[in-house]
């Protein structure tokens, strides 16, 4: 819209034979309506910016094709919604020409970026002749700069095209919250700590008595190949929410432990020191109180579970029930199973009192004693029943004697 002081000043200078001259052009944040209020304004709403006119060129009647050049913006970025034409320059007392502004359409966003654009005057409203439009000296670079804007296949490579699948820059996705199920972009880093895409380089393979993972190697498999190997994650408040390990046993055992006084939280209990054992796939997650979680434990047989097994060895991952104590810290699902019985005794009744069939409170306050079935028949818990008949109330059991080693699941 031009406006009505520009008209004036128009029209005075066609009276008077001479042009008027348009030398700069303006942004602003203003958003209103230029064709319903402009024609009244002397001044932009919110001028932000303002340069000389670089290149232009004269487009059918009454009409100038004009460019222009802002430079990087130093400021917060802001939206440039309103455009204003001028006489002069407007810190000088220049002449509000013309503006355009539209309610809520934006021109550009404004950063760090050089802006180069082009505009169209129309002169509707004005004495034909009566205005000129004054080209900056640096016209030249500014038609160059856009020219070769116009001229590339693809100007805009950070911006995905509406149509198609193909972009020839890069997109820089969202860091949507772990598990995510929307339609949002998300970046591989947030793919990765989900777990549903280990990276492509691989598993890691531990081979060393004593190996550190790092967080570079978060979300990859980690395959624990040593015996007794003693495996070390870092600090859990370093790491990201989410920060994820897979980790699988090629060992016959081993164990994880975290850094200084971290600790593993799982299901029933907590512990400084986890045990593996071979053929267990483990997922450790770092939550959110600066712990290491672990998840999920596939392939491992409930904590307290009875077997027989033919020989007298029990295989890894199990014990032999012979009432010996063991450490609470090295074995802390078989210690949480037993509190969760309740028939836990003190070590005291365990020897005296003829229940070497219970865990015990130990001797030491950090450590657990087992119970001790060797040479047994086991017999089920009557539960209420009563008076059964005595076969049914009689589990199978074979003797020491004969070679099979009753164990216990850890």
């Amino acid at each position: 819209m031009i406006t009505d002081a520009g008209l004036a000043a128009a029209i005075n200078a066609s009276k008077n034979q001479l042009q008027l001259a348009i030398t700069h052009v303006s942004l602003g944040t203003g958003k209103y309506d230029a064709q319903a209020t402009g024609a009244g304004m002397t001044a932009m709403a919110l001028r932000r910016e303002t340069v000389a006119i670089g290149g232009g060129i004269v487009s059918g009647t009454g009409a100038f094709k004009m460019t222009c050049r802002f430079l990087s913006w130093k400021g917060a970025p802001y939206d440039a919604s309103e455009l204003g034409f001028w006489a002069g320059d407007p810190a000088a007392g220049g002449v509000l020409f013309a503006v355009h502004s539209h309610v809520s359409d934006v021109l550009v966003n404004r950063n760090a970026l050089d802006y180069v654009a082009s505009f169209v005057l129309q002169l509707t409203r004005v004495p034909p002749g009566s205005v000129t439009v004054v080209i900056d000296p640096d016209s030249a670079q500014a038609l160059a700069l856009i020219g070769d804007h116009e001229a590339k296949a693809d100007p805009h490579p950070q911006y995905v095209k509406k149509a198609g699948d193909t972009m020839t820059g890069y997109l820089l996705g969202l860091s949507a919250p772990q598990h995510d199920v929307s339609k949002r972009t998300a970046t591989t880093e947030v793919v990765d700590r989900v777990g549903l895409n280990f990276p492509s380089s691989g598993g890691l393979a531990l081979s060393e008595a004593t190996s550190v993972l790092t967080l570079a190697s978060v979300g990859r498999w980690v395959d624990i190949r040593t015996n007794g190997a003693t495996v070390q994650l870092p600090k859990a408040s370093s790491a990201k929410i989410g920060a994820t390990y897979q980790i699988s046993v090629s060992a016959a055992n081993a164990s994880l432990v975290p850094t200084d006084d971290d600790s593993f939280v799982f299901p029933g209990g907590s512990a400084s020191v986890y045990p593996v054992v071979f053929g267990e796939s483990i997922t450790v997650t770092r939550n959110a109180a600066k712990e290491w979680r672990i998840v999920n434990v596939g392939f491992r047989l409930p904590a307290g579970m009875l077997a027989y097994f033919a020989g007298n060895v029990a295989p890894a991952g199990w014990l032999k029930l012979n009432g010996v104590t063991l450490s609470r810290e090295a074995y802390p699902a078989l210690w949480a199973y037993a509190l969760s019985t309740g028939g836990v005794v003190s070590d005291t009744d365990w020897w005296n009192n003829n229940l070497s069939g219970r865990f015990s409170s130990g001797v030491a306050g950090s450590d657990f004693r087992i119970p001790d079935l060797r040479g047994v028949f086991l017999r089920a818990l009557d539960d209420a029943r009563h008076g059964a008949v005595g076969s049914r109330r009689a589990a199978v059991g074979w003797r020491d004697g004969d070679r099979a080693a009753l164990a216990v699941a850890v």
